[in-house]
């Protein structure tokens, strides 16, 4: 696909497709003020849409780390990078994600997370080598229309927040 970087503007039409995911992350890197522009990649999977493999903050990530390199002497961090393919993907994706995928494709080996703030999440990388070797099934189950769902369990629990708010201690 193809898209030009003078109109980032979000496009309901493109809901739901690499192409949202891949403007919404340029267009959040150039409003935080990093330099973007184009570049030809070959990218190909057969990972089923809604599979539930995080392969959506993959592609964020991937876009997020090509800018970066090509545009920014490496000079982004994992964590903005992982921001901005979370906004990617609810504003122009139109799925309301949370950080934590986008973070474990992000950043290198495994993560310890805390979100106490959501918007300034800490991470701690652990690393480690074990004789693991990682194995995709492919199950052709499909989650994407779970996404109202997805998006009930964050409101609900922001409801559940907002209640303890008030209790008095």
């Amino acid at each position: 696909f193809r898209f030009s970087l003078a109109d980032l503007s979000l496009k309901t039409k493109e809901y739901g497709t690499t192409i949202a995911l891949a403007k919404g992350t340029l267009a959040r890197l150039k409003e935080l003020g990093y330099k973007i522009g184009g570049f030809k990649a070959y990218i190909e999977s057969d990972i089923p849409n809604g599979s539930g493999v995080s392969s959506s903050a993959a592609i964020e990530s991937l876009f997020g780390y090509i800018i970066n390199y090509l545009y920014n002497d490496n000079k982004i961090t994992p964590l903005i990078i992982a921001q901005t393919g979370q906004y990617g993907e609810n504003v122009y994706f139109n799925k309301p994600s949370g950080l934590l995928d986008q973070i474990g494709t992000s950043f290198p080996s495994s993560n310890f997370i805390i979100f106490y703030d959501p918007k300034n999440p800490i991470v701690s990388t652990i690393d480690f080598n074990l004789p693991l070797t990682l194995y995709l099934i492919k199950s052709l189950g499909d989650h994407s229309a779970l996404t109202p769902l997805y998006s009930a369990i964050k409101d609900n629990m922001h409801l559940v927040a907002k209640k303890l708010e008030d209790v008095d201690h």
